[in-house]
Order: structure tokens, then C-alpha cells, then sequence
């Protein structure tokens, strides 16, 4: 009986070891290169939203990863090596190093300083869809056309306002847009598996003579689905770059995805307090409002013009249209919804990574339902990277703090001072005109 008790003892152990070996071999550490692929999810009802991060390895394999807290995210489809632990399918980032440009697309903009030259066509198509367990057909092929491509008030003619007339949305088949479908795809409408929506969409819209490589935008709709807690999904970038709409026929919505589209993160603010916890403009303790630049489409529910920096990503502004200031000076900055022959985007270094981005607002275009708000009187100020390759999103700095629940006031009114002691920077807003808006900045020395 000893006998038998010892040797199921050393057969336990032993079974032990072998479960620990290979839970270790597991777990081992895993090297992977590929294209990083960013996928945002935007809940507006919730004001809540999450970005997720894939890995298009070169073996052709597309796996989930899950970046540390305070990782850099280098821009969208950038050629990168990561090292990580796998567990469930998904890979645990230990280091990321980016190698090289990817060769998908990593945007349908021009990122960064570099003026586009000329017009550019984003060829957009619109899929409609619904499942196995739901097969509604609402009508919406007219508005959808009007919304995105002929309407005045259009996603089309927003982009054309935005960019200056460096962008607008046409089909490849026709100028007032492509639409394919309806198509009911083989899976249900729960679980929200996108990718698997997208490629049976795909594979369906193929036989009515749609092709994926002439679009640099596919927008996949479907009725509404309460089993997708989301309004809608975005990638950032891509060839084609794709984006999922949950029932919405909004004009704000559709140009909000298309934006990430264009690899555009969130415009977001700032709430901050100081150590006695009283709220102030900027500080050490901030929390960040998701969707709370209510003057940027990629924040707020109204198509308003992007913001400076944004179309400074965006590649919408020449060399001329742009100052940094790392010294004393007094600026005058011109309206962001037109051209000028003056600046139009100001940025002041705050460190080696940010800048504060100076603005001004007027009642024009896509922006005339501000004509009664603050925002035209003054000078807007936002936090974002001095590297306009990032996909990092914006923050707008209130500058009334004291009614901190009523961003409509955030900007910076004639006679004001804002100050950033800890980086030993003022902002004071000396006058505003129609015209522009003319801004002291000093430095402590």
C-alpha cells in the first residue's frame, strides 16, 4: 500500500510538472511583426467610447493585442515588432518598436504638415445589410444618399468646407455616391462579430460588381441592433478603411466615423482641479471628457468644423498657415473655416511631446449656429502631440473653469489671461475682430 501511495505521489508531481511546463511554454514570450491596426467604438448615448488594437502579422494572422497603460500609439498601420505573452487569443504587449511605414494605408488623409496639392477624391460606397434572425429593409437608400453625398448640408459638402476644397466624397461608380444591397449575410445579429459582417458583405456585394481596392472608404449600415451597445465602429485608416453605422442616418454620425476614417482620434477636454480640489483651467489632475469638444465633429453632435490641429493632421494647411512660438510674442490668428493669407493655426511647445493649439472661431459655413456662443469672441485653446503623426486625440482647455459644467464658455475672452505655471506660459486674448483674434504670449524667464 506504501508502495502504491508513493507512486501516486511521484505520478501527481510529475503530472504537475508537466501541467506547469507547458502552462510556461505557453506563456513564453512571443515575438510578432506586423501592421498595427486601430479600431475605434463609439457609444454617444453613453458618452462613452474604447479603441481597440490589432495586429496584422506578416504570417497573414490578425490578432487582438493589449498595449501597457502609458504606451505611446504610434500612427495607424505603421509597421511594427511587438513582444508579448498570448493568453486566450489575445497578446499582451511587453514592447512595441516601430520598424517601418506599413504597406496598407495609414490614412486616407495626408497626415502631418504636408499641404495637399491638389483636390483629392475619397471614394466612398455604402453597403446595406441585415441577418439571418433579422431581415428588415428600412428605406433609407435616399436619405443616406442625401446625407453623405448631395445634400447641402451633406457629409460631402462638409469635407469640401473643412479641407478648403482639398477633399470630397464621391462613389467609384457614380459623383452621388455608391450604394450596394440589400444583402442579408449569413450570420445573426448577435454576437457583433464586425470583421465576420464585413467580409460576408464584401463577399456579396462582389457579385453586383463591387470591389473593395476601388474605395478608399466602406461603410457597412445595417437597422438598428440592441445587441451592439455601440453607434458606431471605426477603422482608423486602412485599404479600404472601414466603418460600421448601427442604425444611424445622421449627418454628424457618418462624418464622425469617416473621420476616423480619415485616422482622426477623439476631440475630448480637459476637467481639472488643483489640490484643494476647486476646479481650474489646467493642472496635475485632470480627467478626460470622451466626446466634451462640443466645436469639433469629432466631439461634439453637431457637424462643426475640425479643429486646428486636426486639420493640421490632415495635411489642410500650408507652411504659411502655421506659427510654433517657443519665444514672447504677440500673434494674430485668422478664422479657422477659411482660407487666409495670415496664420491660422498657432501652437506653443509645452514640453517635448505638447503643444497648446490657439484657435478662432467664426460664424461661418458649418460653423453659422455658433454666431450666438462665445467661442466666436475668443480664443480657443486645446493640448495635443507636437507630432502630428500620432493618433492621439485634442483636448479643449476651459477657461472659465468656474462653470466647469458649461463647456459652451470654454474660450478665452479679450482681456483674459490664461496661465500655465508649471510650464511658464501666458496666454492673454488682446482683441477680436471678424477678421481674426490677437494673442499675447509670454514666457517666464
Amino acid at each position: 500500500m506504501k508502495r502504491i501511495f508513493i507512486g501516486l505521489a511521484v505520478l501527481f508531481g510529475m503530472s504537475t510538472l508537466l501541467f506547469a511546463v507547458r502552462h510556461r511554454i505557453a506563456e513564453a514570450e512571443t515575438k510578432m511583426e506586423g501592421e498595427l491596426e486601430i479600431v475605434h467604438i463609439d457609444n454617444f448615448e453613453s458618452q462613452s467610447a474604447k479603441e481597440e488594437y490589432y495586429l496584422n502579422a506578416l504570417t497573414g494572422r490578425r490578432i487582438k493585442i493589449l498595449l501597457p497603460k502609458r504606451q505611446k500609439i504610434p500612427k495607424p498601420w505603421s509597421r511594427v515588432e511587438i513582444s508579448g505573452v498570448e493568453r486566450s487569443g489575445e497578446l499582451q504587449v511587453g514592447s512595441l518598436e516601430v520598424v517601418g511605414r506599413g504597406g496598407t494605408s495609414e490614412s486616407t488623409g495626408q497626415l502631418g504638415m504636408v499641404p495637399a496639392p491638389h483636390q483629392k477624391i475619397h471614394k466612398l460606397a455604402v453597403i446595406r445589410v441585415n441577418f439571418q434572425n433579422d431581415k428588415r429593409r428600412p428605406n433609407v437608400l435616399g436619405t443616406l444618399r442625401t446625407n453623405l453625398f448631395v445634400g447641402k448640408n451633406s457629409v460631402k459638402k462638409y469635407f469640401e468646407e473643412a479641407s478648403f476644397g482639398k477633399l470630397t466624397l464621391e462613389g467609384y461608380e457614380k459623383k452621388d455616391g455608391d450604394q450596394y444591397g440589400w444583402y442579408t449575410l449569413p450570420q445573426k445579429s448577435s454576437p457583433c462579430a464586425v470583421m465576420n459582417w464585413k467580409d460576408a458583405a464584401f463577399r456579396l456585394a462582389a457579385a453586383d460588381g463591387f470591389h473593395a481596392e476601388n474605395y478608399d472608404s466602406v461603410m457597412i449600415w445595417f437597422p438598428l441592433n440592441p445587441a451592439c451597445i455601440w453607434n458606431g465602429v471605426a477603422m482608423m485608416g486602412g485599404s479600404p478603411a472601414v466603418s460600421w453605422i448601427n442604425g444611424s442616418q445622421i449627418s454628424w454620425v457618418l462624418a464622425h466615423e469617416l473621420g476616423h476614417n480619415l485616422s482622426l482620434n477623439h476631440a475630448s477636454m480637459y476637467r481639472c482641479v488643483d489640490a484643494s480640489g476647486k476646479s481650474v483651467s489646467v493642472s496635475n489632475t485632470c480627467t478626460s471628457v470622451e466626446y466634451g469638444d462640443l466645436f469639433d465633429t469629432m466631439g461634439s453632435g453637431t457637424l462643426f468644423h475640425f479643429s486646428s490641429y486636426a486639420k493640421s493632421r490632415l495635411g489642410w494647411y500650408a507652411a504659411s498657415d502655421t506659427q510654433t512660438i517657443s519665444t514672447d510674442a504677440t500673434v494674430t490668428i485668422h478664422p479657422v473655416e477659411y482660407p487666409s493669407s495670415g496664420a491660422e493655426v498657432v501652437r506653443i511647445p509645452r514640453g517635448p511631446n505638447d503643444a497648446y493649439y490657439l484657435e478662432y472661431r467664426q460664424p461661418y459655413g458649418f460653423d453659422a449656429p455658433l454666431k450666438n456662443i462665445s467661442v466666436v469672441s475668443g480664443l480657443s485653446i486645446r493640448i495635443a502631440p507636437m507630432d502630428l503623426s500620432l493618433a492621439s486625440r485634442s483636448y479643449l482647455i476651459d477657461t472659465v473653469p468656474a462653470t466647469a459644467g458649461n463647456p459652451w464658455d470654454a474660450a478665452l475672452m479679450p482681456g483674459k489671461i490664461f496661465t500655465d505655471a508649471d510650464h511658464g506660459i501666458s496666454i492673454e486674448t488682446v482683441s477680436a475682430s471678424p477678421e481674426s483674434i490677437t494673442v499675447k504670449i509670454t514666457f517666464a524667464h
